[in-house]
């Protein structure tokens, strides 16, 4: 999630930990800027941020520890900083699945059932612009603020300049979306909005309802699982929408 949420478990931590133990679990997190936190329970945790960092916590945010991420192809993890990143429960024992998606366009994926190591998807999702043939940006990977996976196959990501993907093979490929957004005639925007959040919503086994929050108070919502969104704007442009609280699991940026 965003700096909101870093600050709710900076709360948490201050709140069930003593001074010492909050500044070391502080500590250990500390290097660089951390973008995005997730819990599937009151003790397992992952957080992630800067240099393609993800890291875990067993006992609440005491203690946290590296993942394992295999090599992100040739460029330099620096370039890689990841903002969003999405864990849940299978429901097989207490086994997890999880993403993280950033800068680069790139996107990670759980390889064990602990979520303790994670691989590259192989995915390079270019910006919006450069796939509508830009000449400033051809070629400029997107960055992305937020991912929201489905199942091991179907998901979606958004990101800046009103990137918005999906994919129905775990990131082998994925399709472009964004024309399907009623506020978005991208092709003939300089500086298309940005999209900050998606989540969806299951409700007897499916994923029909989703919403996005995007730059300048806009919200776009589908009931028919993303074959159609209708946009909303919350305040006339006056700020933008980066958060969606709801139930079940959720990333933000």
């Amino acid at each position: 999630m965003r700096t909101r949420s870093l600050a709710l478990l900076a709360g948490a931590l201050a709140l069930t930990l003593s001074s010492a133990q909050a500044q070391t679990a502080f500590e250990h997190i500390h290097g660089g800027a951390l973008r995005d936190v997730t819990f599937v329970d009151s003790n397992r945790g992952w957080i992630v941020g800067d240099g393609t960092r993800i890291k875990f916590t067993l006992d609440g945010g005491m203690t946290w520890d590296p993942v394992v991420v295999a090599s992100i192809g040739s460029t330099p993890e620096i370039w890689h900083p990841l903002r969003a990143v999405l864990v849940r429960e299978t429901g097989v024992l207490n086994n997890v699945e999880g993403w993280a998606a950033g800068e680069g366009g790139i996107v990670l994926k759980t390889t064990d059932p602990d979520g303790q190591t994670w691989a590259d998807t192989g995915a390079r999702i270019l910006d919006k612009r450069a796939e509508l043939g830009d000449p400033s940006p051809t070629g400029m990977p997107a960055l992305l603020y937020d991912i929201f996976m489905i199942d091991q196959d179907e998901g979606w990501a958004v990101g800046e300049d009103g990137t918005m993907v999906k994919t129905v093979n775990g990131w082998l490929s994925w399709s472009r979306e964004e024309d399907l957004l009623p506020f978005g005639e991208y092709e003939f925007q300089e500086d298309p909005d940005d999209l900050y959040d998606i989540h969806f919503f299951e409700e007897g086994g499916l994923y029909e309802h989703g919403i996005i929050a995007g730059e300048y108070g806009q919200v776009y919502v589908t009931t028919d699982g993303g074959v159609t969104w209708t946009g909303f704007d919350l305040d006339s442009g006056l700020c933008p929408v980066t958060t969606i609280v709801g139930g079940g699991a959720s990333s933000g940026t």
